[in-house]
């Protein structure tokens, strides 16, 4: 079976690149494991060890196994240009119609590849890393327009 034709991309903070994702993800669990047990048992290396032996871990609700781990690490948002049209938002400090400098760098490469990619940063807060829901009305409003 084929997958239906993409028109439209929307890109809310999009991550970047692997590897970087995957030792942010690790370190959730070192910090659950310091908050609960005062220590941490492991560390990024150890957890990464212990994947590639083939066992699961849990982070913040999520079992993470080695093929998953594995693949997350080798994607690179750089090396994916859509086949399609793309709305790239990010929040930050200040609203702009440019993205941050290093993922400039990445629009600026499916541009170069034929990709219309539009972007804009939203000043607002990283309504992810909070433990409550949190809404951001100018990301809200930026995908529903």
């Amino acid at each position: 079976s084929t997958l239906p034709d993409i028109e439209q991309l929307l890109l809310w903070q999009p991550v970047v690149n692997g590897e970087q994702y995957l030792n942010q993800f690790l370190r959730i669990k070192l910090a659950s494991e310091m908050l609960s047990q005062g220590q941490a048992q492991n560390g990024t290396k150890q957890l990464r060890a212990l994947l590639k032996t083939g066992n699961s871990i849990e982070v913040g609700g999520y079992g993470l196994n080695s093929t998953v781990a594995d693949d997350l690490e080798r994607l690179k948002l750089a090396d994916m240009p859509p086949p399609c049209e793309v709305l790239w938002l990010e929040l930050g400090l200040e609203a702009s119609d440019l993205p941050s400098p290093a993922n400039q760098r990445i629009v600026e490469g499916w541009r170069t590849a034929g990709v219309k990619v539009q972007t804009r940063t939203l000043a607002g807060d990283p309504f992810w890393l909070t433990q409550e829901i949190t809404e951001c009305p100018a990301l809200i409003a930026a995908t529903t327009r």
